[in-house]
């Protein structure tokens, strides 16, 4: 009986991959399922013949973003098949498991095992550069900016050399450093490097893949952060009818899409449309990643700052007292994301930390522009004890600091009153001069 049941369990896991590589995976997902329910039946827990069904549920799963089915699974195979030959695509699917769930720290060593086993076993090849974007991204996630660039022109370099200068995948590095880069305010750098990624995607993937609207909005948001924001915005709808289509594995990217819009809507004063937006955006990364997952808090610190901007300053606090909890749960109290949080919540304690009515009118007309507001137009009218818990927060920050439009001008406020510190006008971005960076001295 035993053996008969065996028997059956291989065709299933034979019909299960036959529908795999062909797409269907719910059909190919249920009959791997049966296969291993017999397989757990009849064979002890640590039998190799289970390998087979179950990195392939394991990479099921990750493929269409049930990331916490993928992480059980892969968990599993670590158990089984330590010595296996792939342990460290393993390695990597586990990682890009708890990544994908917001477990940045537990990624992390993750990542680097598989990437010292690839490494030593292929040398410097392209899934090594794969495995090191990955990595890169994660850290941009952690906010350590500083350590993502040599990553990104590592993996980079390795493609070139092996796949030539027009494969998709030296677009996805080209992408992933001038993504870094327009994060930094490094635009022109970004535009240069994101219209080549462009150029190769249209030939190698076609203009309505996914791929080809990620780089689309790294275009939006460095129109965006130039002012040409009748330029960012068609990019913007163009990604966002791009992702609609692509499936549910581009659920966080459609999000972000929205987020931006809103960002565009509110600088046109839409309230209206941008609330309707990034509740959107709250709605899918709530149903596609958890009500925990890192990836809101960006969007619920964006939320606060359009209801401030409009008087409503005690749902603004309830949505960035949220983004904080999940912030610091996850990320950790020095991430640039939580560190934000405080500072904002900070700012609304009591009425002394809270901008004066002139300053704010300044805000709205965006009049903080680069080195701060316009010369003679006011002087700084927020407390000194708000200058002091800022300076604490941030001058020993080794990384850029970014936050959701609105708030940067928030911080703009206080940086007016820190030496060499200086606020972008249009995106919120607050840059530390080098030598507060890296110091040990507190305010």
């Amino acid at each position: 009986m035993a053996s008969f049941q065996l028997e059956l369990s291989y065709w299933l896991h034979g019909l299960g991959e036959i529908a795999r590589t062909q797409g269907r995976f719910d059909e190919a997902r249920g009959l791997h399922l049966r296969s291993l329910a017999i397989r757990d039946k009849v064979l002890p827990a640590d039998s190799r013949i289970l390998v087979g069904t179950i990195r392939a549920l394991a990479v099921m799963a990750d493929a269409e973003g049930r990331y916490a089915d993928a992480a059980k699974a892969y968990e599993r195979l670590v158990k089984i098949a330590a010595d296996d030959a792939n342990m460290a695509r393993t390695f990597e699917g586990l990682a890009n498991s708890y990544y994908g769930l917001g477990l940045y720290r537990d990624a992390e060593p993750v990542y680097k095992r598989a990437l010292e086993m690839t490494e030593k076993a292929h040398g410097p090849d392209p899934h090594v550069a794969g495995i090191l974007n990955n990595l890169a991204n994660l850290y941009e996630a952690q906010g350590r900016y500083f350590d993502v660039e040599p990553l990104h022109k590592r993996a980079l370099a390795i493609r070139e050399k092996h796949l030539g200068p027009d494969h998709e995948d030296v677009a996805a590095s080209l992408h992933n450093l001038a993504d870094l880069y327009q994060n930094l305010g490094r635009y022109q750098e970004a535009q240069q490097l994101e219209k080549r990624a462009l150029d190769i995607k249209e030939k190698t993937l076609g203009p309505n893949h996914a791929a080809f609207g990620q780089s689309l909005m790294v275009l939006a948001h460095i129109y965006g952060s130039l002012g040409r924001y009748e330029d960012a915005e068609p990019l913007i709808r163009r990604a966002v009818a791009i992702y609609e289509k692509a499936g549910v594995q581009y659920q966080r990217s459609l999000a972000g899409a929205f987020q931006a819009f809103a960002e565009l809507r509110q600088i046109q004063g839409k309230h209206n449309e941008a609330e309707d937006l990034l509740q959107r955006a709250i709605g899918i990364e709530k149903t596609a990643l958890g009500p925990d997952h890192p990836n809101l808090v960006n969007t619920y610190n964006a939320l606060a700052n359009l209801l401030d901007e409009q008087g409503r300053g005690g749902e603004a606090k309830e949505y960035l007292q949220r983004a904080l909890e999940i912030a610091e749960k996850s990320l950790g109290r020095e991430h640039p994301e939580a560190l934000w949080s405080r500072v904002s919540l900070a700012l609304r304690e009591a009425e002394k930390y809270v901008l004066a009515p002139q300053l704010r009118r300044h805000r709205r007309r965006g009049k903080l522009g680069e080195g701060g507001a316009e010369a003679g137009e006011h002087e700084p009218a927020i407390h000194s004890d708000a200058v002091l818990r800022a300076k604490r927060l941030f001058a020993d920050r080794d990384y850029p600091l970014h936050c959701p439009l609105g708030l940067g001008t928030a911080f703009g406020s206080i940086a007016l009153q820190v030496p060499g510190w200086r606020v972008h006008r249009r995106r919120g971005y607050a840059h530390v001069p080098e030598k507060f960076r890296g110091s040990t001295r507190r305010a």
